[in-house]
């Protein structure tokens, strides 16, 4: 029905399609839909955001959809059949790709090694074969900084292994000490 209180009626109500020619929806007005409804973008109604009662929803019915800043920079694109990338500052951070996923800072999360790959060349991995846990370097030393430093079995957490910044290193059999060093030598 049309309400023939043209100047009075604030809230017409619309029914089928909105047509908005060409123009921008501006102002501080609300636009509620029901659960069913959608608000669909593009000719072909190629982008539709919704809410179905248990979940909110953005479909993308052509190649990417890409989320910008008021300046034009790009804080995330998610690719059709490809890529998700995260931005920071408009500078590429992270992105998935068919090797897992991958950041731009040379710290590589690898799916077919299942590793993970730190440095320019991945000169740092950190992996497990199915069986064991591997740390590798290909470049350099490695070193480990702590002020203290523990090794222990995994079923007790008894310590084998421990060391303490300018104090004494011991190694233990069966959680009980046989060997440390001391600020005069070792015991």
């Amino acid at each position: 029905t049309v309400s023939t209180d043209l100047v009075g009626d604030t809230s017409p109500q619309l029914g089928g399609d909105l047509d908005l020619n060409g123009n921008n929806i501006t102002g501080g007005a609300n636009l509620d839909l029901t659960d069913t409804g959608r608000v669909k973008l593009g000719t072909g109604d190629d982008l539709q955001i919704y809410h179905n009662g248990s979940g909110n929803f953005i479909d993308v019915y052509t190649n990417h959809l890409q989320i910008r800043n008021e300046a034009s920079e790009d804080m995330a694109v998610f690719k059709q059949n490809g890529a998700v990338e995260l931005y920071y500052d408009n500078t590429k951070m992270f992105e998935t790709a068919s090797y897992g996923a991958g950041f731009t800072s040379n710290v590589r999360m690898n799916s077919d090694s299942n590793s993970l790959q730190i440095g320019a060349g991945q000169d740092l991995k950190f992996y497990h074969n199915g069986s064991n846990s591997f740390i590798t370097n290909d470049t350099g030393g490695l070193f480990i900084r702590s002020d203290t430093l523990g090794l222990e079995d995994q079923t007790n957490g008894h310590a084998y292994l421990s060391a303490v910044a300018d104090g004494a290193v011991t190694i233990r059999y069966d959680n009980s000490v046989k060997f440390a060093t001391t600020s005069t030598g070792v015991s």
